[in-house]
Protein backbone atom coordinates (compact mmCIF):
# COMPACT_ATOMS: atom_id res chain seq x y z
CA UNK A 1 0.00 0.00 0.00
CA UNK A 2 1.55 3.31 -1.06
CA UNK A 3 -0.72 5.49 1.06
CA UNK A 4 -2.14 4.18 4.33
CA UNK A 5 -4.23 7.32 4.96
CA UNK A 6 -7.56 6.81 3.27
CA UNK A 7 -11.17 7.56 4.25
CA UNK A 8 -11.40 11.00 5.92
CA UNK A 9 -7.61 10.97 6.12
CA UNK A 10 -7.45 8.26 8.79
CA UNK A 11 -4.87 5.48 8.84
CA UNK A 12 -5.84 2.06 7.50
CA UNK A 13 -4.22 -0.92 9.22
CA UNK A 14 -3.65 -3.67 6.63
CA UNK A 15 -3.12 -6.33 9.32
CA UNK A 16 -6.51 -5.82 10.97
CA UNK A 17 -8.35 -4.11 8.08
CA UNK A 18 -9.46 -1.37 10.50
CA UNK A 19 -9.27 2.42 10.41
CA UNK A 20 -7.67 4.17 13.37
CA UNK A 21 -9.69 7.25 14.39
CA UNK A 22 -7.41 8.26 17.28
CA UNK A 23 -10.10 7.72 19.90
CA UNK A 24 -11.39 4.37 18.54
CA UNK A 25 -11.22 1.93 15.62
CA UNK A 26 -13.64 1.70 12.68
CA UNK A 27 -14.44 -1.53 10.85
CA UNK A 28 -15.27 -0.70 7.19
CA UNK A 29 -16.59 -4.20 6.50
CA UNK A 30 -19.16 -3.92 9.30
CA UNK A 31 -19.71 -0.22 8.73
CA UNK A 32 -19.41 0.72 12.40
CA UNK A 33 -16.98 1.54 15.21
CA UNK A 34 -15.78 -1.28 17.43
CA UNK A 35 -16.07 0.74 20.65
CA UNK A 36 -18.29 3.49 22.01
CA UNK A 37 -17.58 7.17 21.51
CA UNK A 38 -15.52 8.27 24.56
CA UNK A 39 -17.70 11.36 25.03
CA UNK A 40 -20.75 9.10 25.45
CA UNK A 41 -23.97 11.17 25.65
CA UNK A 42 -22.10 14.19 24.33
CA UNK A 43 -22.45 12.50 20.95
CA UNK A 44 -26.14 11.73 21.38
CA UNK A 45 -28.02 8.62 22.47
CA UNK A 46 -26.14 6.44 19.96
CA UNK A 47 -22.54 5.99 21.14
CA UNK A 48 -21.44 4.49 17.81
CA UNK A 49 -22.10 7.36 15.43
CA UNK A 50 -19.46 9.50 13.70
CA UNK A 51 -20.06 13.27 13.49
CA UNK A 52 -23.83 12.74 13.63
CA UNK A 53 -23.64 10.49 10.56
CA UNK A 54 -22.86 13.52 8.38
CA UNK A 55 -19.20 13.14 7.35
CA UNK A 56 -19.60 15.48 4.38
CA UNK A 57 -20.73 18.31 6.68
CA UNK A 58 -18.99 17.78 10.02
CA UNK A 59 -15.47 16.89 11.11
CA UNK A 60 -13.77 15.56 14.23
CA UNK A 61 -10.12 16.71 14.24
CA UNK A 62 -8.94 14.85 17.34
CA UNK A 63 -11.54 12.17 17.84
CA UNK A 64 -12.74 13.51 21.19
CA UNK A 65 -11.58 17.05 21.94
CA UNK A 66 -13.87 20.03 22.53
CA UNK A 67 -12.54 23.33 21.19
CA UNK A 68 -15.84 25.05 21.89
CA UNK A 69 -15.03 25.39 25.59
CA UNK A 70 -11.90 27.43 24.87
CA UNK A 71 -13.68 29.73 22.44
CA UNK A 72 -16.70 30.14 24.72
CA UNK A 73 -14.57 30.87 27.79
CA UNK A 74 -12.53 33.49 25.92
CA UNK A 75 -15.59 35.29 24.53
CA UNK A 76 -17.61 35.06 27.75
CA UNK A 77 -14.79 36.14 30.07
CA UNK A 78 -13.62 39.05 27.93
CA UNK A 79 -17.09 40.48 27.37
CA UNK A 80 -18.02 40.09 31.02
CA UNK A 81 -14.88 41.89 32.16
CA UNK A 82 -15.33 44.70 29.66
CA UNK A 83 -18.99 45.02 30.56
CA UNK A 84 -18.18 45.39 34.25
CA UNK A 85 -15.39 47.84 33.48
CA UNK A 86 -17.56 50.07 31.29
CA UNK A 87 -20.12 50.21 34.09
CA UNK A 88 -17.46 51.48 36.48
CA UNK A 89 -17.18 48.29 38.50
CA UNK A 90 -14.48 47.84 41.12
CA UNK A 91 -11.45 45.62 40.55
CA UNK A 92 -13.10 42.82 42.51
CA UNK A 93 -16.32 43.13 40.53
CA UNK A 94 -14.44 43.05 37.24
CA UNK A 95 -12.48 39.96 38.27
CA UNK A 96 -15.66 38.27 39.43
CA UNK A 97 -17.36 39.12 36.15
CA UNK A 98 -14.46 37.68 34.14
CA UNK A 99 -14.56 34.43 36.10
CA UNK A 100 -18.34 34.17 35.86
CA UNK A 101 -18.41 34.99 32.16
CA UNK A 102 -15.63 32.52 31.38
CA UNK A 103 -17.34 29.73 33.30
CA UNK A 104 -20.70 30.31 31.63
CA UNK A 105 -19.15 30.78 28.18
CA UNK A 106 -16.94 27.74 28.54
CA UNK A 107 -19.87 25.61 29.65
CA UNK A 108 -22.06 26.72 26.75
CA UNK A 109 -19.23 26.30 24.25
CA UNK A 110 -18.53 22.79 25.51
CA UNK A 111 -22.14 21.76 24.86
CA UNK A 112 -21.23 21.38 21.19
CA UNK A 113 -22.31 17.73 20.66
CA UNK A 114 -20.14 17.36 17.55
CA UNK A 115 -16.82 17.72 19.38
CA UNK A 116 -15.57 20.72 17.45
CA UNK A 117 -17.34 19.57 14.31
CA UNK A 118 -19.56 22.63 13.97
CA UNK A 119 -18.70 24.79 11.00
CA UNK A 120 -17.17 28.20 11.65
CA UNK A 121 -20.40 29.87 10.56
CA UNK A 122 -22.47 27.82 13.00
CA UNK A 123 -20.08 28.55 15.84
CA UNK A 124 -20.29 32.25 15.03
CA UNK A 125 -23.89 32.24 16.23
CA UNK A 126 -22.92 30.40 19.40
CA UNK A 127 -20.20 32.98 19.98
CA UNK A 128 -22.69 35.78 19.45
CA UNK A 129 -25.02 34.40 22.10
CA UNK A 130 -22.16 33.92 24.53
CA UNK A 131 -21.00 37.49 23.84
CA UNK A 132 -24.38 38.97 24.73
CA UNK A 133 -24.69 36.78 27.81
CA UNK A 134 -21.14 37.55 28.94
CA UNK A 135 -21.66 41.29 28.60
CA UNK A 136 -24.94 41.08 30.48
CA UNK A 137 -23.18 39.27 33.32
CA UNK A 138 -20.54 41.98 33.34
CA UNK A 139 -22.98 44.86 33.36
CA UNK A 140 -24.90 43.35 36.24
CA UNK A 141 -21.74 42.50 38.19
CA UNK A 142 -20.37 46.00 37.71
CA UNK A 143 -23.38 47.58 39.40
CA UNK A 144 -23.96 45.22 42.30
CA UNK A 145 -23.29 47.85 44.96
CA UNK A 146 -25.21 50.64 43.25
CA UNK A 147 -28.69 51.67 44.22
CA UNK A 148 -29.40 53.08 40.74
CA UNK A 149 -28.73 50.54 38.00
CA UNK A 150 -28.79 50.80 34.20
CA UNK A 151 -28.28 48.56 31.16
CA UNK A 152 -26.47 49.57 27.96
CA UNK A 153 -28.29 47.77 25.15
CA UNK A 154 -25.87 48.98 22.47
CA UNK A 155 -22.98 47.53 24.42
CA UNK A 156 -24.71 44.14 24.66
CA UNK A 157 -25.48 44.13 20.93
CA UNK A 158 -21.90 45.11 20.14
CA UNK A 159 -20.64 42.33 22.38
CA UNK A 160 -22.86 39.91 20.49
CA UNK A 161 -21.46 41.01 17.14
CA UNK A 162 -17.93 40.83 18.49
CA UNK A 163 -18.70 37.37 19.87
CA UNK A 164 -19.93 36.28 16.45
CA UNK A 165 -16.69 37.39 14.84
CA UNK A 166 -14.71 35.78 17.63
CA UNK A 167 -16.57 32.48 17.35
CA UNK A 168 -16.03 32.37 13.60
CA UNK A 169 -12.34 33.20 13.78
CA UNK A 170 -11.71 30.82 16.67
CA UNK A 171 -13.38 27.87 14.96
CA UNK A 172 -11.66 28.62 11.67
CA UNK A 173 -8.28 28.80 13.39
CA UNK A 174 -8.87 25.49 15.18
CA UNK A 175 -9.62 23.83 11.84
CA UNK A 176 -6.47 25.33 10.34
CA UNK A 177 -4.31 24.10 13.20
CA UNK A 178 -5.85 20.63 12.97
CA UNK A 179 -5.25 20.53 9.21
CA UNK A 180 -1.61 21.41 9.83
CA UNK A 181 -1.29 18.47 12.20
CA UNK A 182 -1.59 20.40 15.46
CA UNK A 183 -2.74 18.55 18.54
CA UNK A 184 -5.76 19.15 20.74
CA UNK A 185 -3.98 21.63 23.01
CA UNK A 186 -2.73 23.70 20.07
CA UNK A 187 -6.19 23.74 18.53
CA UNK A 188 -7.75 24.90 21.78
CA UNK A 189 -5.10 27.53 22.53
CA UNK A 190 -5.20 29.10 19.07
CA UNK A 191 -8.99 29.00 18.95
CA UNK A 192 -9.20 30.86 22.25
CA UNK A 193 -6.53 33.37 21.26
CA UNK A 194 -8.13 34.19 17.92
CA UNK A 195 -11.50 34.66 19.62
CA UNK A 196 -10.12 37.32 21.96
CA UNK A 197 -9.47 40.32 19.71
CA UNK A 198 -12.87 40.63 17.98
CA UNK A 199 -14.67 39.77 21.22
CA UNK A 200 -12.86 42.60 23.02
CA UNK A 201 -13.67 45.13 20.31
CA UNK A 202 -17.43 44.62 20.08
CA UNK A 203 -18.57 45.76 23.52
CA UNK A 204 -16.76 49.13 23.68
CA UNK A 205 -17.69 49.92 20.08
CA UNK A 206 -21.34 49.17 20.75
CA UNK A 207 -21.32 51.18 23.98
CA UNK A 208 -19.92 54.22 22.19
CA UNK A 209 -22.51 53.99 19.44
Amino acid sequence: MTNSFRYTGREFDTETNLYFYRARYYDPSAGRFLSEDPIHFGAGINFYTYVHNKPTTFRDPSGKFVIGAAVGAAIGGINAGIGAGLQGGSTGEIIGAVVGGALVGGFLGALDPTEGALTATQFAFIGGGIGILGDTIGQVAGQINRSCKSFNLGEAIGAGLGGMAGGYMGAAMAVGVASAGGGAFAQSAMAGAMSSAPAAFGGPAGAAL
